[in-house]
């Protein structure tokens, strides 16, 4: 069924930040980080996994790279949109109306954690080419997988950061 990662991505957002909320306080800071650090390395080498799948191959026994350049002038044109438009802000200000929106204009913490975790689910190979395949094939592993990490690591910044980063599901879906 196409949309049904999506669907389970925000769902163990929702989930995730749940847990945070309801036994945060009773995670100890070293578990905290160790389960930051284990989601940062498994996403490390995912994201390594899929990008030399593609820049390196094999040609006549010799090891070759492919489409560097595109991922450069991407990674330029991207940063350069970006500051043009002023996104840093706009994000910011999205932040402070939803912030508004939920009744949490007493937490100061509270667009921060938004952005951080807004920021950490949205931009990445994963959330890109998941969606990608869950909305032409309905094939929803690769969202299924990041929705179980961001579960993981939304628990966390839940429990860190405060009730920020639970609605961080809203750009994910």
């Amino acid at each position: 069924m196409i949309g049904l990662g999506t669907a389970i991505n925000v769902g163990l957002i929702i989930a995730g930040s749940l847990c945070g909320l309801a036994f945060g306080r009773f995670m100890k800071e070293n578990l905290k980080q160790t389960l930051m650090v284990v989601s940062g390395i498994i996403v490390l080498l995912l994201g390594m996994s899929g990008a030399m799948q593609y820049m390196l191959v094999i040609v006549n026994g010799t090891l070759q790279t492919t489409g560097p350049m595109l991922m450069i002038i991407s990674m330029v044109v991207g940063a350069i949109i970006g500051e043009v438009i002023d996104l840093n802000r706009w994000i910011t200000v999205f932040g402070d109306w939803v912030k508004a929106r939920t009744g949490n204009a007493g937490d100061p913490k509270f667009t921060h954690a938004f952005i951080t975790a807004s920021l950490t689910f949205t931009v990445g190979a994963m959330g890109v080419l998941g969606s990608i395949q869950d909305g032409l094939t309905g094939n929803y592993q690769t969202l299924l997988l990041k929705g179980i990490l961001d579960g993981i690591i939304v628990m966390v910044m839940v429990s860190s950061m405060g009730k920020g980063a639970l609605v961080s599901f809203i750009p994910v879906g």
